[in-house]
């Protein structure tokens, strides 16, 4: 599961996506979240299991901009494509996760992954959206 922000202090991450992931740890799945944290800088590189969910906060990189968003973008790509998953969860089609699913999409497109893309756009704001 790849989230656009942490787990805190915005609610998608902990009140829908780690529930969800304890469900299907609980019927045999092996799940990782990754998260950029940058809404929570204090989880910063932060990794734990909570119920059998590997929760994996990125290291946060220098934020100078562009560069910030670029690096951080690319560290969540780089450690999805390492756990080499059966299927891909990103919730929210926007920011960081919106550009992972994108480049997944691609990784997909181009034959180098069986991996199956699911793109949670549940609660999704602005423009499309409600």
């Amino acid at each position: 599961m790849v989230g656009p922000f942490g787990l805190a202090p915005k609610q998608t991450m902990a009140g829908r996506a780690l529930p969800m992931a304890r469900a299907l740890v609980r019927r045999g799945h092996v799940v990782t979240i990754l998260l950029p944290p940058w809404s929570n800088p204090d989880a910063s590189g932060l990794r734990y299991s909570d119920a059998g969910v590997a929760v994996v906060n990125l290291t946060l990189p220098p934020h100078i901009p562009v560069i910030f968003q670029i690096t951080l973008t690319l560290d969540l790509l780089g450690h999805l494509l390492t756990l080499r998953p059966d299927v891909v969860h990103c919730f929210k089609p926007k920011a960081y996760s919106g550009l992972v699913a994108w480049f997944f999409w691609w990784v997909i497109r181009l034959g180098l992954t069986r991996a199956r893309l699911v793109v949670d756009a549940d609660d999704w704001e602005g423009a499309g959206g409600w």
